[in-house]
């Protein structure tokens, strides 16, 4: 029986300001409990030994805010922080009045150890809740807009450098809890997110399914929750089944474009040049800058980014090439054994169309009757003419004939002995009239 991971996604924004309800659980999954809990976040559903992974995302404003504290135990945090010496807390108001908490780092922490605060605080929240650090991991990222705190904090990231990040992160998170053969199963609970969060929690979590695809989990099935507002009825208000990978629309990765063509012989022969002349996957390293700045006559605090530059779906090609490359193979039985199901997270089509060609390339070597020592041409071995490889075709018509024949093309595809299996090779032809080439530096 095949065994199914289950990781707990949350976003949160702001948990000083949440209230204690009762929440009404649906318990239409496993992991998700029936009937009714009180308590200061939507986790109070969540069956927790059913859950193999939770991942808490919060942005880095979390330890700047101005808020009326509502939840007693993120105050109960926030205070041990401070006797730490790592926030300031300012109040105000309290007696007939209400109370207003103000947070920030303390002064002079901000570059270094920022990260490291925000992610000591919910740690120690969730530890509050029940959730021990060996199944937690907490996903920061940078943000944009305004916030209040003790100052008036702006923060300068953009849509990239967060997407980056949380992908980044939460791959890491989910990556050295899942299996090859495994089902995943992702509860995204997107009750406490604010503003851009949950879709791009929802994004990044497509993405992050197709990664692990591509590692070699069977399926990714992605529900989200949300609890509705006051009356605290926690829902499952999609669902999806993921079993084929996201591409991006014309990568820029030939790697990427090869394996979306369906084309293993060919990834395997980018992958070898990839390695000679591209690093692999790095982590996305930010700085975080903070400075005064006056607005209108008011002193406001800028919060910059630095470190990184680019795309997201740049980085996002990087980490399907990461793994692509660690499953191509250039040798025919070992392809037989994977090739289907590796190729089918293309699509289904491209699945089978591969393994048909590569069960074509393993008869007509059974029925040519020659030992195949020396590296030898496909055509050969069927016992037909041949022609110089891409000659006679336009660019177009050669493109969907390697397309047709997973780039086993019979004028172009070599053939060679390698102890118990078969190594394939291909013209470097072939690569030229696809275009799959990397730059040279």
């Amino acid at each position: 029986m095949t065994s199914t991971k289950t990781i707990y996604i949350a976003t949160w924004g702001n948990p000083l300001s949440w209230d204690n309800v009762e929440y009404a659980c649906d318990g239409e999954d496993d992991a998700v409990r029936s009937g009714r809990a009180r308590g200061y976040s939507s986790m109070v559903c969540i069956n927790r030994d059913k859950v193999d992974r939770y991942v808490i995302y919060v942005v880095d404003s979390v330890i700047t805010v101005s808020t009326q504290p509502k939840n007693n135990d993120a105050y109960e945090v926030l205070k041990s922080l401070k006797q730490d010496g790592k926030v300031q807390l300012r109040e105000e108001g309290g007696g007939e009045g209400k109370l207003t908490v103000m947070v920030e780092p303390t002064s002079g922490n901000y570059d270094k150890v920022w990260r490291s605060i925000v992610e000591e605080y919910v740690r120690r929240l969730a530890n509050r809740w029940g959730i021990n650090d060996d199944k937690l991991r907490v996903v920061i990222t940078s943000t944009m807009g305004k916030y209040y705190g003790i100052n008036t904090w702006i923060y300068n990231s953009y849509p990239d450098l967060m997407m980056m990040e949380l992908i980044h992160e939460l791959w890491s998170a989910i990556n050295d809890v899942v299996n090859e053969d495994e089902h995943v199963k992702v509860i995204l609970d997107v009750t406490h997110g604010i503003n851009f969060m949950p879709t791009l929690t929802l994004f990044a979590t497509r993405l992050a399914a197709s990664l692990a695809l591509l590692k070699g989990v069977d399926e990714v099935i992605i529900k989200v929750f949300n609890a509705m507002p006051q009356t605290w009825n926690y829902i499952k208000v999609f669902s999806e089944r993921v079993r084929t990978i996201v591409l991006p629309e014309g990568p820029s990765s030939p790697v990427v474009k090869a394996f979306s063509m369906g084309l293993p012989i060919i990834v395997h022969k980018l992958c070898g040049q990839r390695s000679k002349g591209k690093g692999h996957l790095q982590g996305v390293n930010v700085r975080i800058e903070v400075r005064r700045d006056d607005e209108g006559g008011k002193e406001v605090m800028r919060v910059d980014y630095s470190g990184v530059r680019g795309k997201y779906m740049d980085y996002y090609e990087e980490a399907l090439e990461d793994l692509i490359c660690g499953k191509s193979r250039n040798k025919l039985y070992a392809l037989m054994s994977d090739a289907s199901k590796l190729y089918s997270k293309v699509n289904e089509v491209v699945g089978k169309l591969v393994i048909n060609e590569l069960n074509n390339l393993g008869n007509a070597i059974q029925r040519s009757g020659k030992l195949v020592k020396d590296k030898v041409l496909y055509a050969e071995l069927l016992g037909e003419e041949f022609i110089k490889c891409g000659s006679g075709e336009r660019d177009e018509v050669f493109e969907r004939n390697a397309i047709a024949h997973a780039g086993l093309l019979k004028d172009c595809t070599y053939v060679e002995k390698c102890d118990d299996d078969y190594c394939l090779d291909v013209d470097d032809v072939v690569l030229n009239k696809l275009g799959l080439r990397y730059k040279q530096a």
